[in-house]
């Protein structure tokens, strides 16, 4: 496929609390991502997964290494969720209005961001201040709002954490409808949760930590998606095994 975006030996270092020297937090990242997949990064806490999204996304910046758009992306587009989505929305507007705010300039792309929070949530919340709201549907609407968007690399920071498992199961389903159109280019995932991984990655990366290094890096050579009842157990035990070899567990 298709590559999008490289990273070619990656890392970042930020000041000590204590005020000691630079504490690194990634070194030496490699990676590729391709259009088409949604590529899965794993690993415990202090691995630096959520510091690669804010690189990639141009919120911080490689102290070394280089981040490389390939050709026919030197402008590209990205949509980033993030963890901490309650302070995306605005309290004095209803849940649908911040929906489709971001798509003041596309009024069908706003349509099928509340189209598809409406297939996700009861239809009464989108008309309640998020004041209202339980974490689960507003982490669904902030979903909902990014997977609306026509964009090259869509990132993705624990994006189903607040989730019930029937919300989580139909969000997973509109970012493989998004992904199938063409809508979305690529995605990168950063998730605990091994089933997000094995119901929509088709590449993992798996990080150690302090500081992030790169263990191991896999195909998956089928998900849960077309994993009939009798193979998605053997598959999940295939990605934990893999996980936690990588990680020397």
């Amino acid at each position: 496929m298709t590559p999008v975006l490289e990273l070619r030996s990656v890392s970042k270092s930020f000041a000590d609390a204590s005020g000691g020297g630079p504490k690194p937090v990634i070194k030496n990242i490699s990676f590729t991502v391709r259009k088409g997949k949604i590529l899965a990064l794993v690993g415990p806490n202090g691995s630096g997964k959520s510091t690669l999204l804010r690189l990639i996304a141009g919120l911080d910046q490689p102290d070394s290494g280089e981040i490389v758009k390939h050709p026919g992306y030197e402008g590209l587009s990205v949509e980033f969720m993030f963890q901490d989505f309650r302070s995306t929305f605005f309290p004095w507007y209803s849940l649908a209005r911040n929906v489709a705010f971001p798509f003041r300039d596309s009024e069908q792309n706003g349509a099928l961001a509340i189209e598809t929070l409406r297939g996700m949530i009861s239809g009464n919340a989108l008309s309640a201040f998020p004041r209202t709201l339980s974490g689960g549907e507003l982490q669904a609407a902030a979903f909902a709002r990014s997977i609306s968007r026509s964009v090259d690399l869509l990132l993705l920071d624990e994006p189903f954490g607040s989730m019930d498992l029937t919300v989580r199961t139909r969000a997973i389903v509109g970012c493989r409808a998004g992904l199938a159109s063409g809508r979305i280019g690529a995605a990168i995932l950063v998730t605990h949760n091994l089933e997000d991984v094995a119901s929509l990655a088709q590449k993992v990366l798996v990080l150690r930590s302090h500081p992030g290094t790169l263990a191991c890096e896999f195909e998956l050579s089928t998900t849960l998606e077309n994993s009939g009842p009798e193979n998605s157990a053997a598959a999940m035990q295939l990605l934990k095994s893999k996980v936690q070899e990588g990680l020397g567990q």
